[in-house]
């Protein structure tokens, strides 16, 4: 539970309730802590999500640079084989660039013939991004590159670990969206 939020600090730190760090819930350990036993532990949620996720790039990235293709679109391939896009203002949204960089984006997958546009939509400001079969391809190629990254970070996690982090992160992804909207 969330007890107070510091102001005035590079990343945004937060007091979080949490069980002491005695070794509950690891492997040996057998004793639950007892509610005088929890303690205040100082956690910057901010700089950690930041700093995994430039290390996630920075990994995955190291994998795609034996071939001309960028993690970015890589993932941008991703967005359109999953149905998470179909314009070029969503994937703008999505990566959270601006307009001239996502046209950049687009340019690169589509000559490379990974992408197609569609202006066919019938409003002239709407550009409809379609993936092609060599785009698709390439997304399916590359795919056990990203995985065997992840299975390197987190080949000492139990199923039951890496589970819990999926769910949670799933959870925070969602109390964003909710927050988002208000």
């Amino acid at each position: 539970m969330v007890t107070e939020a510091l102001r005035g600090r590079k990343c945004a730190l937060l007091r979080l309730q949490t069980p002491s760090l005695m070794g509950y819930g690891r492997k040996g350990a057998d004793v639950e802590p007892s509610k005088g036993e929890h303690k205040m532990k100082e956690i910057s949620l901010t700089c950690n999500v930041r700093r995994i996720h430039k290390q996630l790039v920075k990994n995955v990235q190291a994998r795609f640079s034996e071939s001309d293709r960028s993690f970015e679109e890589w993932m941008a391939l991703r967005l359109l084989f999953e149905g998470r896009v179909k314009t070029a203002g969503d994937l703008a949204r999505e990566f959270g660039i601006a307009t001239g960089a996502t046209t950049r984006l687009i340019d690169n997958l589509e000559e490379q013939g990974f992408i197609e546009r569609d202006k066919k939509s019938g409003d002239r400001r709407v550009v409809l991004v379609r993936l092609t079969d060599k785009g698709a391809q390439h997304f399916e190629e590359r795919l056990p590159d990203l995985l065997e990254c992840w299975n390197e970070v987190l080949g000492d996690w139990s199923p039951d670990e890496v589970e819990q982090l999926t769910l949670l992160m799933a959870k925070l992804e969602s109390s964003f969206a909710r927050t988002a909207s208000k």
